[in-house]
């Protein structure tokens, strides 16, 4: 279990962690100077919540960004950027279908509504952080998973 762990740590950690560093970066560079504020949404999951015993260096991962969105928010808000971030709960995705037959449904079930979102749900909580309407919204965490983290 631990060498299997490590392995997938190895293996996540630097890429994406790279990756959201860069735009990280690049959210500071290229907007125009004229704009009021600028704005960076990470994503992550509801997983960063939860004891996913079978996979640690996944949650952990996404338990990092909550940690990141928190950090960079602060330390930039005096810059005028502003950091959030969205945690999707079970979205219809060829990762969740790789999970084998009736894993859709298994985990639909789980959630108060019923379902799993469809990849355009998430959008509009993106937006809103992004967007004038959330001018004043930064360091924050918005969950949108349709009540699967307090179903559990």
């Amino acid at each position: 279990w631990l060498r299997r762990t490590g392995r997938m740590f190895h293996r996540m950690s630097p890429l994406r962690w790279r990756r959201r560093w860069r735009n990280c970066r690049r959210t500071g560079s290229t907007r125009p100077a004229h704009s009021p504020t600028r704005s960076r949404v990470p994503g992550s999951a509801i997983q960063a919540d939860q004891s996913l015993h079978q996979e640690p260096a996944y949650a952990a991962s996404k338990g990092a960004v909550r940690i990141f969105t928190k950090v960079t928010a602060s330390q930039h808000a005096k810059d005028k950027i502003r950091c959030n971030s969205v945690h999707p709960g079970p979205v219809d995705t060829d990762m969740l279908r790789s999970g084998g037959p009736g894993t859709v449904e298994r985990v639909a079930n789980i959630s108060h509504m019923k379902r799993t979102a469809h990849p355009d749900e998430m959008i509009g909580p993106a937006l809103l952080l992004v967007s004038d309407a959330g001018s004043y919204i930064t360091g924050q965490l918005v969950t949108a998973d349709g009540g699967y983290a307090v179903a559990r």
